[in-house]
């Protein structure tokens, strides 16, 4: 799923703030925490997301949330801030577009591959080893499997997606055989 502009902005902000402290990772993982809390827990997103919901309710859930799960002061500011604004609707937005932001920085890369039977360990490793040359960045393998590729893999790394499966074969010599 593509982040929105603003939950990208949010998201760059605190991760400038938090390398100024220090704390990217802590953040990252308060970060990651309440988002997974909020997406989790339907009767607090309808509360603090709804527009509808009032501001001093909103507040006080928050609070609530906040005095129980010792976070950061940054963390605490930044979803304040986001519940002052009426932005709490973008936290899984911006949990998202923080983390991407942050293997961005750390020359992190996501491989999807997907193969029509599980891989080995060693096929994996042997994987992403290749992808990091062939990158420069660190590439780690996120896999799933699909039967009806037959065999072969189906890398994507960002938009670039490259196609080696015998489905895909199949389909081009059918193509071909057809003119």
């Amino acid at each position: 799923m593509q982040e929105s502009t603003l939950a990208k902005r949010y998201a760059s902000a605190l991760v400038d703030l938090a390398t100024e402290q220090g704390v990217l990772e802590a953040i990252g993982q308060q970060l990651a925490d309440f988002a997974q809390l909020v997406e989790t827990t339907p009767s607090l997103r309808n509360l603090l997301e709804s527009p509808a919901s009032d501001r001093l309710h909103q507040k006080a859930a928050l609070e609530n949330v906040l005095e129980k799960a010792a976070l950061a002061p940054l963390m605490v500011n930044f979803l304040q801030l986001l519940a002052q604004k009426r932005r709490m609707v973008l936290v899984s937005e911006i949990n998202r577009a923080y983390h991407r932001e942050l293997d961005k920085r750390a020359g992190r890369l996501t491989a999807k591959v997907t193969s029509a039977t599980p891989l080995a360990d060693d096929m994996v490793g042997n994987l992403s080893e290749a992808l990091s040359r062939v990158t420069g960045k660190t590439v780690s393998v996120q896999l799933d499997v699909e039967p009806e590729l037959l065999g072969g893999l189906v890398v994507q790394i960002g938009s670039t997606m490259m196609d080696y499966s015998v489905q895909n074969r199949l389909n081009r010599l059918k193509s071909f055989m057809k003119g």
